[in-house]
């Protein structure tokens, strides 16, 4: 973990946050009633730097759907969307899950 991380604090505990499932690996917390954040607790730098294979990258892979699927499940979602924060100026890997009919569903 790192110290000046937001997500890092909130993984230890130092800033507050609604928890909506708490994982070994993951914690996912509310941001919205719409909008929960699921992000590793290992502080991750840039992902782009990783290559298949490595152990971060098998982690995240291994485990992301099932953690995102348990998440929503918990926030009560039915229908939602991801999206990833990667690249520059993005560090831990959050995956935002945003409830609610994905877009160009034409909501049937």
């Amino acid at each position: 973990m790192t110290e000046d991380c937001d997500l890092c604090k909130m993984a230890r505990g130092e800033i507050g946050a609604e928890v909506v499932k708490d994982f070994p690996s993951w914690l996912a917390i509310r941001e919205t009633s719409a909008h929960i954040v699921v992000f590793p607790r290992e502080h991750l730098a840039l992902v782009t730097r990783y290559s298949d294979g490595e152990p971060k990258v098998n982690f995240l892979s291994e485990s992301l759907l099932r953690v995102v699927a348990t998440a929503a499940h918990a926030a009560r979602f039915t229908d939602y969307r991801l999206v990833l924060d990667v690249g520059v100026g993005a560090t831990h890997f959050p995956v935002h899950v945003l409830a609610g009919v994905p877009s160009g569903s034409g909501g049937s």
